[in-house]
């Protein structure tokens, strides 16, 4: 059974403990965060911010540190089955470890901090919704009835990026949600949404690489940002997205280009950690554009 959940990502670094059953358990700061303490016969659990761990740690508790905290806001009785399988599953399949805990209306995941880009990319595949701490714009997987929206911000972006530069049909809204229509009812990749209240605010869409020299990589084939959401993180966040889930597909390498002119995006790539990989030019149809190709290197 398949529930679709709403899903917050929390901030600060989390901790677990293990106290020896009778011990007398560690004083703990006040502080923000979640704080659960589970006793049993054998051992007493507790899940804290790592920033109210005591300074000193008694002799003989175990500590493991190094984890996120992700909250499912879907609230659901107590009996509702099939949510935390469904938080739990797509984590689980692709081999991560993971802690659950529970209060009485919720239910939070730890995972380790290592992961958190690709559990991202894992829920937003599975359809959860995915809110990112610090930020107003939640991330989700596009759907055709958003092709209309789609192309209003690729439109938008293209006029503010290429201006007269760009012939008048890349600049039409229409011709953009046509494409991305046509993307989305016949996919073969993962496409990435972020919105805010007043719409979307970000695209990123991951496929099977078309670049010639670099067909055994994945390609970035998109990656926008809605001005007002620029220099916010959201650009680093999706891209490290997409090298994750990359990565997790076995991929050797992540490839993407960038329209030559285009200063603003090469500076974000290379300060990402791109490499220059070398030029083609599109020959269009309706634009003809020199392109920068940038690689990352996998270890897959």
């Amino acid at each position: 059974m398949h529930v679709t959940l709403s899903l917050s990502e929390q901030s600060g670094s989390y901790a677990l403990l293990r106290c020896p059953a009778g011990s007398p358990l560690p004083a703990i700061a006040a502080g923000p965060g979640i704080l659960t303490i589970t006793e049993a016969e054998d051992e007493t659990s507790i899940c804290l911010r790592q920033d109210r761990l005591p300074t000193t740690i008694p002799v003989g508790i175990e500590v493991s540190s190094g984890w996120s905290c992700i909250r499912v806001d879907t609230l659901a009785d107590l009996d509702a089955p099939g949510v935390v399988l469904s938080a739990v599953r797509p984590i689980s399949e692709a081999g991560l470890g993971i802690f659950v805990t529970s209060t009485y209306l919720r239910d939070y995941l730890l995972i380790r901090t290592a992961d958190l880009a690709l559990v991202r990319a894992l829920f937003l595949q599975d359809g959860h919704g995915y809110h990112l701490p610090g930020q107003s714009a939640a991330l989700r997987l596009a759907h055709p009835n958003d092709s209309a929206a789609m192309g209003q911000l690729h439109a938008q972006l293209s006029r503010l990026t290429y201006g007269r530069d760009a012939p008048d049909k890349l600049l039409d809204p229409d011709h953009r949600a046509a494409h991305w229509q046509s993307v989305l009812a016949d996919i073969t990749g993962s496409v990435f949404l972020a919105e805010d209240a007043t719409g979307l605010t970000g695209i990123a869409m991951l496929s099977d690489s078309q670049i010639t020299g670099h067909e055994d990589a994945a390609e970035v084939k998109h990656l926008y940002l809605a001005p007002r959401s620029q220099g916010t993180g959201l650009g680093k966040t999706l891209l490290s997205i997409c090298l994750a889930l990359a990565e997790h597909q076995g991929k050797p390498g992540l490839v993407l280009s960038a329209v030559v002119g285009n200063d603003h995006a090469m500076g974000f790539y290379t300060h990402m950690g791109g490499q220059q990989a070398g030029q083609f030019t599109d020959p269009g149809p309706l634009w003809r554009s020199e392109n920068q190709i940038f690689r990352w290197d996998l270890g897959g």
